[in-house]
């Protein structure tokens, strides 16, 4: 192996561990829903990652019909 690759080598390491502290840092604002996609499904709205899934519900109105 000898200099110029060695140099080759470390420049690739040196762009995928940029790349991924990138992805790391943004985490999940790249894969965000759609706000129009949910126009149908009031009270709810998901988010995903790449590991992690969050989901919410506005329960307000279910909890007013059922105290009624």
């Amino acid at each position: 192996m000898d200099a110029k690759m060695k140099g080759m080598i470390m420049a690739g390491m040196m762009a995928i561990s940029l790349v991924l502290g990138i992805l790391g840092v943004l985490g999940n604002a790249w894969l965000d829903a759609d706000p129009d996609a949910e126009d149908d499904m009031e009270g709810f709205s998901m988010s995903s990652g790449l590991n992690n899934v969050v989901i919410t519900y506005d329960l307000t109105k279910l909890m007013g019909g059922m105290m009624e």
